[in-house]
């Protein structure tokens, strides 16, 4: 066969790839025969490429990092006679390639060829990635349908996980979401979330589970997922990442699939398979590509509302608690939503001298003094709930707080403010027992600030601004 003019003809961009199969009953390296004009410009214009200059039969690892992925597709394509289907968007690349693997004859013995077609997308093809058969199309629908059901996230994600585990007849499967801007993590098994405590698996590896997921996005190797499915490719983790091979040899993982979860080409975790039938492992694989779309995008948007959460009850300048959550903890003790302590403690300080400093030194100037004004908060009444209750204003709720405490958390932000240049806090303080009223507290705790303000600006004037 002329495989340069078969693949010439093909308007796609294409290859000829080819395996060897050697006496050992192994595969050799997997190499580019030939490319049509399409493909050979991909090699030389596309960013992450290795090397530019395409030689024909060099391994195609001479091009791209080796994927354990795409390897297993060539072999099953070429060796076993399989047309093969894909929609992935690789992490070295920041588009979606929909690839196409067809077997070719060979007349040369334990050579083995097919060709490898693909074109590039920049957006997952709705009808593309619903090709999938009709088993695990309607599996994964049940499982999606699950995830929108209810608003206990840890649960639709639990119920996903034992889903995704039946559909792909896996002995195991988890789900691990990571937050990077915070550098947090969570687990999600068959049983729930598992604490960073609990996790034997970073445990095993001297990790944390940020560390882990890390270490896992380097282990896919820029592909969008990691199949091992025999001790050949687990060597190829073993060289990889040798922790995380010891680890998978300690907890019995002969075979695992591993996919990164994405969310507008942003990482937000991974979704992983373990010990299953390898030779279904293509079920495996679509099982988990499809699912991975819809828990990525429940797993972002559950983030997103987090966000929103707590910028809308956190004053980003100081990091405390704002206005608007000191209105509802309060109300929530109003309504009987909160049941009162034995004892609460309110606590209102205010910043002596703000509009002085902003007047003189402008904003930026105010802006770091009432930063400074909340350290100092946080260091007197660590373990109570502090607000920032708008401008120049703190609230402090103490529950179940003793007087002789609160006078003494009190005398300590004083002794803090005594000790700095320019914090000077004006104070106030009640506490309630018994028949608790927080309104009552609160409007006494006020007086006394306004009165302690009044007593420091009459003996500080030059303190006062004009617009004060």
């Amino acid at each position: 066969m002329d495989i340069q003019r078969f693949i010439d003809d093909i308007n796609k961009t294409a290859c000829v790839l080819s395996v060897r199969k050697l006496p050992d009953g192994s595969f050799g390296d997997i190499r580019i025969e030939t490319g049509n004009s399409a493909y050979i410009d991909s090699v030389r214009n596309t960013p992450g490429m290795k090397e530019t200059e395409f030689i024909p039969g060099r391994p195609y690892t001479r091009y791209l990092q080796k994927d354990l992925n795409f390897e297993d597709f060539t072999v099953r394509s070429a060796v076993n006679g399989r047309l093969l289907h894909s929609c992935v968007h690789a992490d070295r690349f920041d588009f979606w390639i929909n690839s196409t693997w067809i077997p070719m004859a060979s007349d040369e013995k334990d050579v083995y060829y097919c060709c490898y077609a693909m074109e590039i997308m920049h957006h997952a093809s709705a009808e593309i990635m619903t090709s999938y058969s009709p088993d695990i199309t309607s599996g994964v629908l049940n499982t999606c349908i699950k995830l929108h059901r209810t608003n206990d996230f840890i649960r639709a994600m639990t119920d996903a996980v034992n889903d995704i585990r039946k559909i792909s007849g896996a002995q195991k499967c988890g789900i691990l979401l990571v937050d990077h801007s915070s550098k947090e993590c969570v687990i999600i098994g068959e049983n729930g979330a598992v604490s960073s405590e609990q996790n034997a698996i970073a445990d095993s590896m001297g990790r944390s589970l940020y560390e882990t997921a890390l270490a896992w996005k380097d282990d896919i190797a820029g592909s969008d997922c990691l199949i091992l499915k025999d001790e050949k490719t687990l060597e190829v983790i073993k060289e990889r990442d040798p922790a995380w091979y010891s680890s998978l040899k300690k907890f019995a993982v002969n075979s695992l699939v591993l996919f990164a979860l994405r969310n507008n080409d942003q990482s937000v975790g991974f979704i992983w398979a373990t010990n299953f039938n390898t030779e279904d492992v293509l079920r495996i694989k679509e099982t988990l590509e499809l699912s991975s779309f819809f828990i990525a995008d429940v797993a972002a948007n559950h983030s997103l509302l987090r966000r929103l959460e707590v910028m809308s009850s956190i004053d980003m300048l100081t990091q405390l608690k704002n206005r608007n959550a000191m209105n509802n903890r309060v109300d929530s003790f109003v309504t009987g939503e909160s049941r009162y302590p034995d004892s609460l403690g309110i606590v209102f300080a205010d910043l002596n001298g703000l509009k002085a400093v902003n007047d003189n030194g402008g904003h930026e100037a105010g802006d770091r003094l009432l930063r400074r004004a909340s350290e100092m908060l946080m260091s007197a009444f660590k373990g109570y709930e502090i607000y920032r209750a708008g401008g120049d204003e703190f609230m402090v709720i103490c529950a179940s707080v003793t007087q002789n405490e609160l006078e003494e958390r009190v005398k300590q932000l004083r002794v803090l403010s005594d000790s700095s240049d320019n914090v000077r806090f004006a104070v106030g303080f009640a506490l309630e027992s018994g028949d608790i009223d927080i309104h009552r507290a609160m409007i006494l705790a006020d007086e006394r600030m306004y009165a302690d303000k009044q007593e420091y600006y009459r003996r500080h004037p030059e303190k006062k601004s004009r617009h004060t």
